[in-house]
């Protein structure tokens, strides 16, 4: 994914074919960062993991909350000297703030 990927998506009119490749690269990013990890805490062998990780699964739930709300605000964030927004820093290390079109 790709900084002229996410500003060819256009905001004004949905079409398929520029925001598929975004809405299938978030709900990967999504899965493998936050609901592959419940699921393995919710499906492991030990009982007392499998019992006992409602805090840890909590936790990660509030960490996804707050990246939803970093995007929703488009929240500049710095990150090893440099400005990224979420949206930039989910797409890799191109992306930097001052290339975004939306700020």
């Amino acid at each position: 994914m790709t900084i002229e990927e996410i500003n060819n998506a256009s905001e004004e009119v949905y079409q398929d074919e520029q925001w598929k490749p975004l809405i299938d690269f978030f709900w990967d990013r999504y899965n493998k960062r936050y609901f592959d990890q419940i699921e393995v805490l919710q499906k492991h062998e030990d009982f007392e993991i499998r019992n006992n990780c409602g805090f840890l699964i909590a936790t990660i739930d509030c960490i996804l909350i707050e990246t939803l709300v970093y995007i929703m605000m488009n929240v500049v964030t710095p990150f090893r000297g440099k400005l990224y927004t979420p949206l930039a820093a989910m797409c890799g290390s191109e992306c930097y703030y001052s290339q975004a079109k939306y700020n």
